[in-house]
This record gives C-alpha cells, sequence and structure tokens, in this order.
C-alpha cells in the first residue's frame, strides 16, 4: 500500500500509529497512539504496519523495554534481574508458591526496562542481589529509594532476624502463646512461612486459624 505523511496504520500487534513525517532512504518515522512512541522504519515494514510499539507492555501485562528494545537479550544479567523482580510481583503461579510476594509491585518508572537498566548500571557488582526491603523494613515496592544490591549473606540473615522476632498469637482453640522463632514454629505446625508471616505482618487478618494478638517489642 502507498504511504503518506498523516496516514493512521494498523500494526500487526501494537494498534495504530501515525505517519508524521518521511525520510531519506525510503522511510518514515512515526508515532503510536497510544503510548506515544516514536520510531524510524522502512517503508515495507511501514506499510505492513510490521513497526513495534517498545512503550507498549509486553511483559507479565505491565513491564516494557523501551529505549533497549532492540539492544537487549535474555543473557543480560540486568534483564534477568529485572524479569525476576516482574515474577515476584506479577506472576500468579510464582506468588501461590511464595505468598510472601503477595501485594508486591514494582514503580512506574521500572516497568521501562530502559529506566531500570540505567539504575542497574550504576548500582550492581557481581554477585550481589536486588533486595526491596533492607532499607525500609516491610516495603513493598521496587523502586530507587527503598532497593539495593546485598550480599546473599545479607539477605538471608535479614531474613533469618526476621524470622525470630516474638509475636503474640491465638491458636485456633483460642489458646495464647508465644512465637520466639517462626521458621521453627512453622516447620513444627507443618505450614508455609510466608502465608504465616503474612498474617505476623499485618498482610492478612487469618492463618490456618491462628491470629496475631501482638508483635512483642525486641
Amino acid at each position: 500500500m502507498a504511504v503518506s505523511v498523516g496516514d493512521i496504520i494498523t500494526a500487526k500487534k501494537d494498534g495504530d500509529f501515525e505517519v508524521i513525517e518521511k525520510l531519506p532512504a525510503s522511510k518514515f518515522r512515526v508515532r503510536f497512539v497510544v503510548t506515544g512512541y516514536t520510531t524510524v522504519a522502512q517503508y515495507t515494514k511501514v506499510s505492513r504496519g510490521e513497526v513495534r510499539d517498545y512503550l507498549k507492555p509486553s511483559k507479565f501485562g505491565v513491564g516494557y523495554l523501551g529505549e533497549m528494545a532492540g539492544k537487549t537479550n535474555k543473557s543480560l544479567t540486568s534483564y534477568k534481574t529485572w524479569h525476576n523482580m516482574l515474577i515476584r510481583c506479577y506472576y500468579k503461579p510464582y506468588q501461590k508458591r511464595f505468598p510472601t510476594y503477595l501485594g508486591c509491585s514494582v514503580c512506574d518508572e521500572w516497568l521501562n526496562f530502559s529506566n531500570f537498566h540505567e539504575w542497574f548500571e550504576v548500582n550492581y557488582e557481581q554477585g550481589l542481589v536486588l533486595d526491596k526491603d533492607i532499607i525500609k523494613e516491610g516495603n513493598k515496592v521496587y523502586c530507587p529509594k527503598y532497593c539495593k544490591f546485598v550480599t546473599v549473606e545479607e539477605n538471608c540473615l535479614k531474613a533469618t532476624e526476621s524470622s525470630r522476632k516474638s509475636y503474640e498469637v491465638k491458636s485456633p482453640t483460642g489458646d495464647k502463646l508465644i512465637i520466639d522463632n517462626v521458621s521453627k514454629f512453622c516447620r513444627e505446625l507443618g505450614v508455609s512461612q510466608g502465608t504465616f508471616s503474612m498474617m505476623l505482618n499485618g498482610d492478612r487478618n487469618i492463618a490456618w486459624g491462628w491470629t496475631l494478638i501482638r508483635k512483642l517489642e525486641d
């Protein structure tokens, strides 16, 4: 089909785009109607609707590549870290297995992989892992303000410290008791520590009939 400036063309995958400028070498500059993403493509791709909108969410319905489109591959450490972060927050089968991630989210800035990649390049050191709640205990939002890279040992220590806090709880039969080691208690009870911890942290009201009375001071 013939292509002219001002045409609105429907892309095969990403919705309508407008042809906004004709360029040399049979190229056109186009802009997607919904996201405003602008790119340059050859005449043949434009006429066939084979242009991609890299601001349209394509990862778990929320994440997109942004300016890193065409420069990204799945072997990049920054991409794998970003992708795993999205899995923890938006992939329901993962959250069913690890319910402590229920209610977690990624800030708008980091839904764009290009923005996350820039932060990653400045802050990452080989062998470290991304943590969201050492800076702010109980934080559930992955964002530049509260995230940092830590050693695996630091990450495990944080989880261990959390499991050893003391809580007064009520059993399904109404008995009151003190839990000094959540990990040990959950193992002996035969229940998921993640789900039980959500109750202790106030993210759910009850877990298998157990309820929180109060968190004891350190």
